[in-house]
């Protein structure tokens, strides 16, 4: 899972190197937030249907979709997490 994780956090600086800063410096780590979604293949995050959709993707194209999830729900609910992390320093 290490190697997972280390795949992820570059991806998040390669493609999302703005939310990465960001959460790095509140002392929000990847592995707070994906060690969930990646252990339960999102089956504890998602409703059922949309989870058989990304099974069948995942047996189709391998870890790729596990990581464009991940990165897809930083970049649309980016400017909530913002929005938190501002209210949690005020």
């Amino acid at each position: 899972t290490k190697y997972v994780l280390s795949v992820f956090v570059h991806l998040l600086h390669h493609y999302l190197p703005s939310i990465a800063s960001h959460l790095e410096k509140e002392g929000i780590t990847p592995h707070m937030y994906v060690t969930e979604w990646f252990m339960t293949l999102y089956t504890s995050t998602f409703p059922f249907e949309l989870v058989t959709t990304i099974f069948d993707i995942l047996w189709y194209e391998g870890w790729k979709i596990i990581y464009r999830v991940a990165l897809g729900l930083l970049k649309v609910f980016y400017y909530n997490i913002l929005l938190l992390l501002l209210l949690m320093i005020f």
